[in-house]
């Protein structure tokens, strides 16, 4: 999935400054809370290639790759939350 990809679905841009995290640069990750579960990506300085992942804070070992699939778990938790 490309950063493209996590924009165009929503995500939030979040920064982290070195000098809060204690790295040696700054980075970001994407963040999407809309749905009541937050899901997050890998950070910037994970990447290679453009190819990025999306996990769900409640469970880091499910790493969605596709854009396609995402979308669908966005669509079908929307669909289903009671408001």
């Amino acid at each position: 999935m490309t950063e493209q990809d996590l924009i165009d679905l929503g995500f939030e841009k979040i920064k982290v400054y070195k000098e809060e995290s204690g790295m040696d640069n700054d980075y970001y990750f994407y963040s999407h809370c809309e749905t009541g579960i937050e899901f997050f990506t890998n950070s910037n300085d994970e990447i290679l290639s453009d190819d990025w992942f999306v996990s769900m804070f409640e469970n880091d070992l499910c790493r969605i790759f596709s854009k396609t699939e995402l979308e669908l778990i966005i669509h079908i938790i929307n669909k289903n939350t009671t408001k």
